[in-house]
């Protein structure tokens, strides 16, 4: 179904030109003259709006109270008001009230920008107060979160494998994509569920333990071993024994682990007696397996031997377009741990995420969630608590050996002279404190646009980021794209 637009719109200053543009982008669009009228249709009609848009030219006294007792009956977030000058305090209510306040005269195409920002926001707001009510399980593949291609064929895949009678699998990816989550995933949907999933680090384990904590050692088989010890790989019998970065394992013990798993035949440290068990092995590793097997570090017989079945998970930049449903789920998951309420996400802290190219992954992205959960002192998220950088500018800046490469020709953009009367694909800057980072970041974007004629794809690819990035700075700094009435207008959600 559509999302529905509620517009209270003043019969005497009527905007047709705001219902036929919404009534275009396919929206259940719902149109009342007063706010009086629009409580009667939300109590006749249960009408549960994404976002409300008000085009009252002078809310008066009255006017102010229903809105407001709108928004706390019904906890309504997403208002936005299209409004000339107000006298205070009217002013400061309805700038409490309002989640977006554009002020007359304003284009279509900026009040459309808002209504799609306040539409996020409800779906955001509606997914944590589900899953605040509905805990999911963290054992189902549905707690592989996304609608992307790249994260539907990850879960398709991790399905597909869980019904296998794997011997072997090795799990590769970045560090912090959730390979040990895809490990239990497909232990507890798997043939084997109902038996031991049995992890190992074998970065975090010194190297002279791995082999008695693997195996197992009887007593008096070393200084220290006062009595017998089932090792890892006999405690996960009939489950799953997951190897975490496999390539760590010291040498020697590779071989007596390919024996192992191609026999399923083993003896403890110190032991007489062959152990035999029944074991499914998921090895996983961030490094080159194969450099590290030219390199000597890992055994190229057993890097074969695991590699019977190979899955990579895909790095979070790879869907960053699923951040809309995996930030809600992380920040409810953080508000019930913490008693905190955080409800709304800005949009300051959406176009930081959506910018950012997470080098730690969702490892990285839960914890800069949680700090800036934790650290919140009301129900917005502060953005500044993500502590994420200004990627776009910040890295351009950093792609060159010398700033005079980025600021040579600073005369350009001085105030005299358009950004449109510049012929070159450079942008200029001059260095005397006027210009804050973001103005230089607007202006950037407004370059490559007006090179690349506001092709959205065409200007990410000149900058070196993604589409996603050019189109939430369009939304950041409220950009006119002049479009053409023959093209269809590109999506900026």
């Amino acid at each position: 179904m559509s999302a529905t637009l509620l517009l209270i719109q003043n019969p005497d200053s009527a905007n047709t030109e705001l219902v036929r543009h919404f009534e275009s982008l396919h929206y259940y669009l719902r149109h009342t003259e007063d706010v009086a009228s629009a409580i009667k249709l939300i109590d006749d009609h249960g009408l549960k709006p994404s976002a409300i848009l008000v085009d009252i030219p002078n809310i008066d006294e009255t006017q102010m109270s229903l809105l407001e007792s709108i928004g706390e009956s019904l906890g309504i977030h997403e208002w936005v008001f299209l409004t000339y000058d107000l006298a205070s305090p009217l002013a400061d209510r309805l700038e409490k009230l309002s989640y977006r306040r554009l002020k007359q005269p304003c284009s279509v195409m900026h009040v459309e920008m808002a209504i799609k920002k306040a539409m996020r926001s409800t779906i955001v707001r509606r997914r944590m107060a589900e899953l605040a009510s509905n805990n999911a399980t963290k054992n189902s593949f549905a707690s592989i979160v996304g609608k992307s291609d790249v994260i539907t064929e990850h879960r398709r895949i991790l399905k597909e494998l869980s019904q296998v009678p794997i011997s072997t699998l090795m799990i590769l990816g970045e560090t912090g994509t959730g390979k040990g989550h895809a490990a239990r995933l497909l232990h507890r949907n798997g043939i084997r569920k109902e038996y031991p999933f049995v992890e190992m680090n074998c970065a975090a384990m010194p190297s002279e333990l791995v082999e008695s904590q693997l195996f197992g050692h009887e007593a008096g088989a070393f200084t220290g071993a006062k009595g017998r010890h089932r090792g890892l790989l006999e405690q996960a019998d009939n489950g799953t024994l997951f190897l975490d970065e496999i390539g760590e394992m010291p040498i020697e013990v590779q071989s007596k682990l390919l024996k192992a798993i191609e026999e399923q035949v083993f003896r403890r440290v110190g032991g007489k007696f062959e152990i035999r068990v029944d074991v499914q092995i998921f090895a996983a590793s961030n490094r080159d397996m194969q450099k590290m097997v030219v390199d000597g570090k890992l055994r190229e017989d057993l890097y074969h031997r695991l590699n019977v079945f190979e899955i990579e998970v895909p790095p979070l930049r790879a869907y960053k377009t699923d951040l809309l449903d995996l930030v809600p789920i992380i920040v409810t998951e953080f508000n019930l741990k913490s008693g905190k309420k955080v409800q709304i996400i800005p949009d300051d802290a959406w176009s930081m995420m959506m910018e950012y190219d997470w080098p730690g992954n969702v490892r990285e992205l839960r914890n800069a969630i949680e700090r800036a959960v934790l650290l919140s002192k009301n129900d917005r998220l502060n953005a500044s608590r993500l502590n994420l950088k200004n990627t776009l500018l910040e890295d351009r800046l950093d792609d060159v050996d010398d700033a005079e490469d980025v600021i040579e020709g600073q005369e350009l953009l001085s105030e005299d002279v358009p950004i449109d009367a510049v012929q070159t694909n450079q942008v200029s800057f001059t260095l005397d404190g006027k210009l804050t980072l973001n103005e230089m970041d607007r202006q950037i974007i407004e370059r490559a646009l007006h090179i690349t004629q506001q092709n959205i794809s065409r200007a990410a690819e000149l900058l070196g980021v993604t589409r996603e990035t050019i189109r939430y700075r369009v939304q950041k700094y409220e950009l006119d794209l002049e479009r053409d009435s023959t093209q269809t207008p590109y999506p900026l959600i």
